[in-house]
């Protein structure tokens, strides 16, 4: 969700519901829905074609026996497993860290570069430079 300064809450919080307001720009008509399609940039990432402006998605698949390198320019991201397990290395600290399915990180821009190995899907959200 892109930045907004207009919140209509639909549930899952204990936060007030307006359900009056929510019914009424609620939109139950059948359409066509148009599925977001990837480009593949490197050999274990592909990137989700968005308009938004204030973020990429993208999916990491890595086999075992693979490893993906951070770019060079990056920002603030954010990993989400949905599958598999990985180790994530800090190579300027060398620090490791396991994360597996249902497991999300941040990884400040202060981290230089990193890297993944393992047999893992990741999504990762970030701001584009």
């Amino acid at each position: 969700m892109a930045n907004s300064d207009n919140v209509l809450r639909g549930g899952l919080t204990p936060k007030y519901i307006d359900m009056p307001e929510l019914l009424n720009v609620l939109n139950f008509e059948e359409r066509e829905v148009n599925i977001l399609e990837t480009k593949q940039i490197n050999e274990c990432e592909w990137v989700y074609a968005s308009y938004a402006e204030e973020f990429v998605l993208s999916i990491i698949h890595l086999k075992q026996g693979m490893r993906y390198n951070s770019p060079a320019y990056r920002s603030i991201e954010i990993l989400l497993c949905t599958n598999g397990k990985a180790t994530i290395s800090d190579l300027g600290k060398n620090d490791e860290l396991a994360i597996d399915k249902g497991t999300s990180i941040l990884i400040p821009a202060s981290v230089k570069k990193y890297s993944l190995t393992g047999d893992v899907t990741l999504y990762k959200a970030a701001v584009p430079l």
